[in-house]
């Protein structure tokens, strides 16, 4: 992410704190909703938004592929590669 996209976040992050915080009432609020509106909708935060969009959609399988394979090694190692199917898990004892 560029310095102008980063700086576009915490200066979004700031207003949304400012305005969690603010006790100046009700007219002071809608100003800042309507600042933080303007700077949500510029032309640079639009397209900084896009980028982000795209590039979580587009890793978003390769992180789940990633996951599906982490956790499948965890559990090989803490069961020492033997699992029990999920009928085998779930099936109640017989007797008891």
């Amino acid at each position: 992410m560029s310095l102008k996209g980063k700086l576009v976040l915490i200066g979004l992050g700031v207003g949304v704190g400012y305005i969690l915080g603010a006790k100046a009432g009700r007219e002071r609020y809608d100003q800042i909703a309507k600042a933080a509106g303007t700077v949500w909708n510029a032309p640079l935060v639009k397209d900084v938004r896009e980028t982000a969009a795209t590039f979580v959609n587009d890793r978003l399988e390769d992180a789940a592929c990633l996951l599906k394979k982490g956790a499948s090694g965890v559990i090989d190692r803490m069961t020492g590669g033997r699992r029990r199917s999920a009928r085998t898990a779930a099936a109640p004892p017989e007797s008891l």
